[in-house]
């Protein structure tokens, strides 16, 4: 099956998938927005790599040989025994190792396993019985494939890989920790992430622009694709802003260090899988980074400033989200309207005190006329005289009232406040002196020039930070480098980890010496030299991943391979797990027929920098929508219940693999929750008019009348099953749940309301929130 390519050190790739017959991302698009972004950075580097190099910590220098701080290596592709098994290059690195230990490969996953899986994976939904039978029905070669490519192209494939980067890099919707405000503008990032990730934006680039998006120069004539290209690198800097921060800090310096510490520990553990910020008070104790290494990139960070305000309880920096075009033409349109406004405040003003002199002048003649009228009353003479003014008619007022509203006409063209997002802002560079035991009152020594950890610059030299900028482009380009030796390993294990739910290195944000060691080392390394040679895409790595024999494995498996491969760091089989909150949610909503499939936008409904929760309430945020779970308020400290009962963590701190319970909150949550008894009511009712409609017709007498057909408790079980796990159900299943129906009527149930228990009771089950 398998067509071996070139020697090792060329490309490797198999002549066989070279032609998928889908054209690569890159090839149908122009990214030379994206690519500009990182096209410079071998520019941006020290000249000379060879130089002498700064010293590492003198405890921990040995360390430096360890695996991940040494060049990706460029593998040659394994031989095997099984040579019919492997689909690409992954399987030979995979099968080599099975067979070092002895051992095989599962079996390939049925067809509607596979399917079910690929969805669940890529979109976060199950396929509908329709969607398996057409796949089942399907025997081209291709078939497969061309479903991954589909997927791939559908806009929820965002919403769900979105998610899983959200994760790493902590998002919510609220500050938590003291002052738990909204971040009312924090989801313009995650809608960033979700675009960013369904259009394929190469993965150097999604990292340059989290970390230096507004500093990427904006096209001189700019199409609206840069235009929304330009907002989209704006809304990205919500990476950097939207850690949880100690707003109401009385020692503000201390602040500020504070938040320049999260973003150190969110940067290196996302993008370098490297735990710096455990160097801020002494050396790290485990890997080869000094107390001077974290002050030297401390110094990118402090150059920059996250608050707009800081004085009591600090608020988090915004900017419009708009091109610099956008903000002067809006500024243009404010000081118009501004200027028209206050023409007609004057014009107004001026007429009321005309209106308001004339009506004195009148009163004054009103008083000394009825003053002067023969055995009248004075008052009623001054009311009459009043009335006969208003009927003729006051000149004077009714210019005021013409002034009036023409200003009042004005108001509704005033334009609208531009969108805002969280970023951070460019300040004067700061380099900092170590501190004392990570205390920034105590300084000692000089100050440390801004530098990259010491061990990564024997890799990749470092680069020449500017005098007059925060150097935040060139540390984010050193960190997109092709040859960095973290980076591409990091992001194609993480790929790894939410493929197969434990990564090559199975501690996905630690790759120090404390962290594993890869399974598969020389995968690894092929995987990571593959994925920037093919342009930092995630799509194509996905559908090399995806369309291996490694991932089509079935996850049941005999005896023996278990004994050989317990946990399956072998990868003997697929590995069957339990979904992600987010994922079980939007299952149940999808089968339902209620899942409201509108992108982007806010749920959150509270006002930016209003507390979200204190110590005298609860979370005011609304959880009662069919939007996608992606969309639903993230809000620290006062986590949504579904989201804690299904294994969601702290969302303050980067998330590298969820952990994945079983306990029996969870089928108790399953077994209360309105949301899953009311898709049961939506499933049954679906059932009811379909198995009516296919239900065999019955046979009837004079004396006993027919039955309903919607009645036919198989023709009913029958469709439950085929709606709520896209299947038929087995003999025994489809006997057992005659019997659970008839119980429940014989218990005082309605048919109608036992089916829904019965449509309840399969959405509760094990095979419904399980992923094969």
């Amino acid at each position: 099956m398998l067509q071996l390519g070139s020697e090792a050190g060329s490309d490797p790739r198999l002549a066989s998938l070279a032609d998928t017959g889908v054209a690569h991302p890159r090839d149908a698009q122009d990214n030379s927005s994206e690519r500009s972004v990182t096209s410079a950075k071998s520019s941006q580097l020290k000249d000379e790599p060879s130089v002498a190099h700064r010293p590492l910590p003198e405890k921990t220098a040995g360390k430096a040989s360890h695996w991940a701080y040494q060049p990706m290596t460029h593998p040659a592709l394994p031989k095997v025994l099984l040579t019919d098994w492997p689909r690409n290059e992954i399987d030979l690195f995979i099968l080599a190792r099975l067979e070092s230990e002895g051992t095989v490969p599962a079996r390939e996953a049925p067809k509607r396993t596979l399917l079910r899986r690929a969805y669940l994976d890529l979109i976060g939904i199950p396929p509908t019985m329709e969607e398996i039978e057409a796949f089942e029905r399907d025997s081209a070669p291709d078939a497969y494939e061309r479903r991954i490519d589909a997927l791939l192209a559908n806009p929820m494939y965002g919403e769900r890989w979105g998610r899983h980067w959200l994760d790493v890099a902590r998002y919510a919707d609220s500050n938590g920790v003291d002052e738990n405000v909204a971040y009312a503008n924090a989801y313009r990032y995650r809608d960033y992430v979700i675009d960013a990730i369904n259009r394929d934006l190469p993965f150097d680039a999604f990292l340059v622009e989290q970390i230096a998006g507004d500093l990427i120069p904006e096209r001189a004539e700019p199409t609206a694709e840069d235009d929304a290209r330009t907002r989209g690198r704006l809304a990205a800097l919500g990476f950097l802003a939207l850690g949880p921060k100690m707003l109401a800090e009385p020692d503000k310096e201390k602040e500020r260090v504070d938040v320049v510490d999260e973003q150190i520990d969110v940067v290196t553990k996302t993008f370098l899988a490297q735990t710096i910020a455990c160097a801020r008070c002494h050396d790290h104790k485990f890997d080869p980074v000094s107390q001077a290494d974290y002050f030297a990139l401390s110094g990118v960070f402090r150059s920059v400033s996250t608050f707009d305000n800081i004085a009591t309880v600090g608020r988090v920096a915004q900017r419009p989200l708009a091109t610099a075009a956008e903000v002067k033409a809006h500024e243009a349109a404010t000081n118009a309207w501004n200027a028209r406004a206050t023409e007609l405040d004057r014009a107004r003003d001026e007429a009321l005190q005309r209106a308001r002199a004339a009506e004195t002048t009148r009163n004054v003649q009103r008083l000394l006329a009825a003053f002067a009228a023969p055995s009248a009353s004075v008052w009623r003479q001054y009311s009459t005289l009043l009335q006969e003014d208003v009927r003729a008619g006051r000149p004077e007022y009714m210019q005021f009232v013409a002034r009036r509203d023409e200003r009042t006409a004005h108001n509704p063209s005033k334009p609208s406040a531009l969108p805002r997002t969280l970023v951070v802002k460019e300040t004067k560079v700061d380099e900092t002196p170590l501190h004392d035991r990570g205390d920034h009152t105590q300084p000692k020594g000089e100050k440390i020039a801004r530098a990259v950890p010491a061990v990564l610059e024997r890799v990749v030299a470092g680069p020449n930070f500017p005098s007059e900028a925060s150097g935040r482009m060139e540390f984010a380009q050193w960190l997109a480098h092709a040859e960095n030796p973290l980076t591409a390993r990091v992001a194609v294990n993480r790929l790894w980890t939410w493929h197969f739910g434990t990564g090559i290195v199975d501690t996905p944000s630690n790759f120090g010496v404390l962290g594993s060691a890869p399974s598969h080392p020389e995968l690894l390394d092929w995987l990571a030299r593959r994925f920037v040679r093919d342009g930092w895409s995630m799509k194509t790595a996905h559908r090399l991943i995806m369309t291996s024999a490694t991932y089509r494995q079935a996850s049941n498996t005999h005896v023996p391979l278990l004994a050989k491969d317990p946990d399956n760091r072998l990868l003997s089989r697929f590995p069957r797990r339990r979904l992600e909150a987010e994922a079980i949610r939007d299952s149940v909503l999808a089968v339902a027929g209620s899942l409201d499939r509108t992108m982007g936008g806010t749920l959150l409904g509270s006002g930016d920098h209003d507390y979200v929760t204190n110590d005298q309430s609860g979370n005011a945020a609304q959880y009662d929508t069919n939007r996608r779970s992606v969309y639903l308020p993230v809000i620290r400290n006062a986590m949504f219940g579904l989201f804690t009962a299904f294994d969601y963590p702290d969302a303050s701190a980067p998330i590298d693999c969820r952990p994945r319970t079983v306990v029996a909150p969870q089928a108790l949550f399953f077994l209360n929750a309105p949301f899953v008894e009311k898709a049961a009511g939506s499933i049954a009712t679906a059932t009811l008019s379909i198995s009516e409609a296919q239900s065999p017709a019955l046979e009837t007498s004079l004396t006993a009348p027919a039955p309903s057909p919607s009645a036919d408790p198989d023709a009913r079980v029958r469709e439950a099953f085929r709606r709520a796990l896209a299947r038929d159900p087995e003999p025994t299943e489809r006997d057992a749940s005659r019997a659970f129906l008839a119980e429940l009527e014989r218990d005082g149930l309605s048919s109608d309301a036992a089916l829904v228990r019965l449509c309840h009771a399969l959405l509760s089950t094990n095979e419904f929130v399980t992923m094969e």
